[in-house]
């Protein structure tokens, strides 16, 4: 492990070093969980508000955008 660090450090200094979030759905951290404090649902209902929009942006439907995600779970699972 430190010999990673080192060769890490030596190729992109203290930047190397640091510890990046991957980016994710934003919106399982409030789906995973049962209940949600009130400032917490209406932080979840902006985000799925906001996606809505984004999609609408692009010219999807709320259909068409549950249909291309239904081909890619089984197309997934086919595999």
């Amino acid at each position: 492990m430190i010999k990673n660090w080192v060769i890490k450090f030596n190729n992109g200094g203290i930047e190397a070093l640091e510890i990046k979030r991957k980016q994710g759905n934003p919106l399982l951290k409030y789906q995973a969980r049962k209940e949600l404090s009130y400032t917490e649902q209406l932080e979840y209902e902006n985000m799925k508000l906001r996606i809505e929009n984004e999609r609408l942006k692009k010219g999807y439907t709320s259909k068409e955008a549950d249909q291309a995600k239904q081909k890619k779970s089984s197309k997934k699972n086919s595999k």
